[in-house]
């Protein structure tokens, strides 16, 4: 879609962010609760899932990028090369 009620539209899809005001129930913030009060942190299936995560930061600055390098009815890919399986944040 290049435009929306006439308005040029870019899009992005993203990883998941991690940072300053993350959300508490979030696997990365549930785990480093739970490590700090000495629990386990359940794991669900075998803990195989991969995910990428990227700082809010980087995602600030890529979608800067996108907004004045971008071009209009283009879909962007924003994530970082850094993969990690549920299991290795336990």
């Amino acid at each position: 879609m290049e435009t929306y009620l006439w308005l040029p539209t870019i899009v992005t899809n993203c990883s998941n962010n991690y940072g300053p005001y993350h959300f508490p129930e979030k696997i990365d913030s549930t785990s480093n609760s739970y490590a700090l009060e000495g629990k386990a942190l359940p794991i669900y299936g075998k803990g195989d899932q991969i995910r990428d995560w990227l700082y809010v930061e980087d995602h600030a600055r890529a979608l800067y990028t996108v907004v004045t390098e971008g071009k209009a009815g283009e879909t962007y890919n924003i994530g970082d090369t850094t993969k990690i399986k549920t299991s290795m944040l336990c």
